[in-house]
């Protein structure tokens, strides 16, 4: 998307705007539970470029993407790493996290964002699954 493409960019910000109203459960418990009240300051479904972020933190350059089970399909993957490697590019940090993580592994999960957002964990980048499962027992 180009700076010039308003059409574009007013979609995207239309988007952002319902996907904040429409948070999954997980995306919500992360937020209301540990992000809004971190230290940093944290957007929640932001626009960057071409893409919708579930959160990010700008000061740490930092996306954290709240999965679901769409994301283990193959052409899922697949975008998510070009989608990955563009915010790369761009020299910001994704942390990838399955809704199944965020449920039943949420103070592990806090512990790795707070790790890699304060700086100690800069290193710490991709995605992490608390539970080593690669399953979606509950449509998560």
């Amino acid at each position: 998307m180009q700076d010039t493409d308003v059409g574009a960019r007013d979609y995207y910000l239309m988007r952002a705007r319902e996907l904040r109203r429409d948070m999954t459960p997980e995306e919500k418990t992360l937020w209301y539970q540990f992000l809004r009240h971190h230290p940093l300051h944290w957007y929640r479904q932001r626009v960057i470029g071409e893409y919708i972020v579930d959160f990010y933190c700008r000061s740490a350059s930092l996306v954290v993407e709240v999965d679901g089970c769409q994301h283990g399909e193959l052409d899922a993957r697949y975008a998510d790493q070009l989608r990955d490697q563009a915010l790369g590019d761009m020299g910001i940090r994704v942390l990838r996290f399955t809704n199944v993580d965020v449920r039943y592994h949420f103070r592990q999960v806090c512990s790795v964002i707070g790790l890699a957002a304060s700086g100690w964990g800069a290193d710490i980048a991709g995605s992490f699954s608390c539970a080593g499962k690669k399953t979606c027992p509950d449509g998560g």
